[in-house]
Formats: structure tokens, C-alpha cells, sequence
């Protein structure tokens, strides 16, 4: 239903359901999460996707087993462009003259995997493509890529209000005239409003715990 192979890459995207990938047949339900959560992800938010999928020991750093599998995969012949995939997962190798990363202990935390994925975003056009496909496929690339864009502001909003101890800014011209028209405005600062209100309640909680461990 998303235009894609069965295989390793593909297959990550059962985690947002907590699917095995041994599990032949999944519910309505466990697709629509797995699509859904896939299809949001911003590119950020994709590269880290990646990295978790690879991070099978959950360390938060890649070893050279690790880096290798992933290699592999993101360069298969049955993604397009697989010339230009190999060429950027060999820089991060170390494998073109120069490394695009050389940690002393051999491993890629995910502070040094995303400053490659910046710098080489190539080498993860098979997992943008798939979400791509994934767009595609469920209500088409325009209506998620208006989603993602409020996410991205919903996010600067947020930590607009951290550096700002909760103020929200406020609205511009622009915003102003499209808040009479639509509540899209309204409902990305409501949103920011409530996670920031989560996140104090989370380190409200944290901050008592520790009083009461003392």
C-alpha cells in the first residue's frame, strides 16, 4: 500500500506500532499508526529514525558493526541513485581519503551522526523517498508537508516559550489577517502551549522526586 519492498529499512517503520517484523498481517490500527507517525517525522527528526533503527544494543552510539549494517542496506541496488548513497556512506566510513567523521573510540554517537547527516543528506535518500512513497500513498505530499511545516513551528514556539519563561510571542501582521480566515494559527500556539505546560509538569515532577530522595 506504500510502493515499497519488504526489507530491513522498510520494515522499521513497524516499530511506531511495536509490530515484530516477524508478524505477517498487521490491524488498521497499527497501520495507520505506523504511517502516520512515519509520514510526520521532519527531516531532523527522520535522520534520528535512522539512527535508532541501527542502534540495535540501544547505546546511543553506532559501532563499526552497527555502521556497516547500515551501510549495506542504504546502499542497495533496488534504491534509486545507489552511485551517490555509496559515495556519502564512505565519506562517514572513511573509505574516500577523508572521514566525514572520526571519533577516537571508533563509534558514532547521535551529536556526530546528525552533523553527517547535514552535511551529506544523500546518503539517507532512501529513507526520504520512502516517506515520500508513504506521503504519496495516504493522503497525498501536500496535506503532510503542511502538517510537518506546523510541527516545525509548533516546536519553534516551544522553545521560544523556554528561552521566555512561557511568553508566547506576539502575533505578526501576516498571522493576525490568517487567524481571521482559519484556526490553524490558534491551534499551532495552543498546541505549543500545551507541551510547554508538559514540560514543566515533567520537570516539576523530576524536581520533587529528588527533594524527596534527599
Amino acid at each position: 500500500m506504500i510502493n515499497e519492498e519488504r526489507r530491513p529499512l522498510t520494515l522499521g517503520i513497524l516499530k511506531f506500532a511495536d509490530v515484530p517484523e516477524s508478524q505477517k498481517f498487521i490491524s488498521f490500527d497499527q497501520y495507520l499508526l505506523c504511517v502516520v507517525s512515519f509520514a510526520v517525522l521532519t527531516k531532523p527528526e527522520l535522520y534520528q529514525f535512522v539512527f535508532d533503527l541501527y542502534d540495535a544494543d540501544q547505546s546511543g552510539a553506532l559501532d563499526e558493526r552497527e555502521v556497516s549494517k547500515m551501510s549495506l542496506e542504504l546502499q542497495s541496488k533496488q534504491f534509486h541513485f545507489p552511485a551517490n548513497v555509496t559515495t556519502a556512506i564512505n565519506l562517514l566510513q572513511g573509505k574516500e581519503g577523508r572521514a566525514a567523521l572520526t571519533p577516537d573510540d571508533g563509534l558514532v554517537d547521535l551529536g556526530e551522526f546528525m552533523k553527517f547527516a547535514k552535511s551529506f543528506p544523500v546518503a539517507f535518500y532512501p529513507m526520504m523517498n520512502m516517506q515520500k512513497n508513504v506521503r504519496e500513498s495516504t493522503l497525498g505530499e501536500s496535506y503532510w508537508s503542511r502538517i510537518t511545516a506546523n510541527k516545525l513551528k509548533v516546536q519553534e514556539l516551544v522553545r521560544y516559550m523556554r528561552r521566555h519563561q512561557g511568553a508566547i510571542p506576539q502575533l505578526s501582521f501576516r498571522e493576525t489577517v490568517s487567524s481571521l480566515f482559519s484556526r490553524e494559527i490558534f491551534n499551532i500556539r495552543k498546541r505549543a502551549g500545551e507541551l510547554y505546560a508538559l514540560e514543566l509538569a515533567q520537570r516539576h515532577r523530576l524536581d520533587t522526586r529528588e527533594v524527596d530522595g534527599n
